[in-house]
């Protein structure tokens, strides 16, 4: 079996597949896979070199393509908008170019947050979700303690503007905001931004959302975070270097992962989850 992991490297599709392997989800050469959110396709170019047939999915064409021929690889919204910073979709049209019942799998890293209509977000992808298909995706929580887009404290439960002008006066602000030269500019920025491309679900509305489409959502935590105490220590001994350590100590922190499938869960799926359940308590109760 093929060694997952390089010790000295992290890999984005070896620790999906990992965690899929948790969940008791396998992907091979047959298995279709959307990267939802895709961004410059990394991930898509991973899972392609590892002989899975991945395609992408994103609201802009922001893909850093090996080959012209690639563009059949992605799927994009019909965005009239060339500015990648728009990030306006009519939900009422939105849809994802795909026909029904497409993909095996369909993953997003970091989109839930900036869906701004989640029902009828999850609607097309259960559209384009076969039948024994399944979806998972990680998205930081309501209550993570750093927001990692604007890296300030709590950001995603208050958003007020006073909020942000005091961690503001204190220096917090991420990468795009350095050249704001004020505090007031840097909350405008922020208030802005939230009403705009935010919008953090509590855990019960997302599950709730997804039960509207899936017969099975729950959260799948552990699956997700199996090696987080080496990510911890890894981001946390980046960011004791680092000139401005938020956006560092921002990736060390607990994401969220969701599980939707269209098939209800199995037994042994409730058994496996009751034993990794019993695990854990018990390691953490031994003396």
């Amino acid at each position: 079996m093929r060694k997952i992991h390089d010790q000295n490297t992290y890999s984005l599709a070896d620790h999906t597949l990992v965690v899929f392997a948790l969940l008791g989800r396998w992907c091979n050469q047959q298995t279709k896979f959307l990267d939802f959110g895709c961004g410059e396709g990394g991930l898509v170019y991973e899972l392609r070199d590892r002989g899975i047939d991945a395609y992408g999915f994103d609201i802009h064409d922001r893909v850093k393509y090996r080959h012209p021929d690639d563009r059949r690889f992605f799927g994009f919204v019909n965005n009239p908008e060339s500015d990648t910073s728009n990030a306006v979709v009519d939900a009422e049209t939105f849809h994802i170019p795909f026909p029904d019942e497409t993909f095996d799998v369909v993953y997003s890293t970091s989109v839930l947050e900036h869906v701004m209509d989640m029902r009828q977000t999850m609607k097309e992808i259960s559209r384009v979700v076969k039948t024994d298909g399944f979806t998972f995706h990680v998205y930081p929580p309501k209550s993570i303690f750093i927001e990692p887009h604007m890296y300030v404290p709590f950001g995603s439960l208050f958003q007020s503007w006073w909020y942000f002008y005091f961690w503001s006066l204190l220096g917090i602000r991420n990468e795009h905001q350095y050249h704001l030269k004020t505090a007031s500019e840097v909350a405008d920025y922020n208030v802005t931004y939230c009403n705009t491309g935010l919008k953090y679900l509590s855990k019960r509305e997302l599950l709730e959302c997804c039960r509207e489409f899936f017969q099975t959502a729950r959260l799948a935590d552990d699956a997700l975070n199996y090696d987080r105490k080496l990510v911890v220590m890894r981001r946390l001994g980046i960011a004791l270097l680092e000139k401005h350590p938020w956006r560092e100590l921002s990736k060390s922190q607990k994401l969220s992962g969701l599980y939707t499938s269209k098939t209800p869960d199995t037994p042994m799926d409730f058994i496996s989850r009751a034993t990794r359940t019993w695990r854990r308590l018990a390691r953490r109760h031994s003396y």
